[in-house]
């Protein structure tokens, strides 16, 4: 059961993930704020 959950999951985290990167060339603070990961805001902090 939890295998078929993350399988469905998987595709979504996906397109977040391209849709996040899209963004980030234009306006990385926008990236910080969607993305809503600690990673993800780390990465755009060494960024700045």
């Amino acid at each position: 059961m939890h295998k078929m959950n993350n399988k469905h999951t998987h595709p979504l985290s996906t397109i977040s993930f391209i849709t996040l990167y899209y963004i980030n060339d234009s306006q990385r603070s926008v990236v910080s704020f969607t993305a809503g990961n600690k990673v993800e805001v780390k990465h755009l902090v060494i960024a700045l």
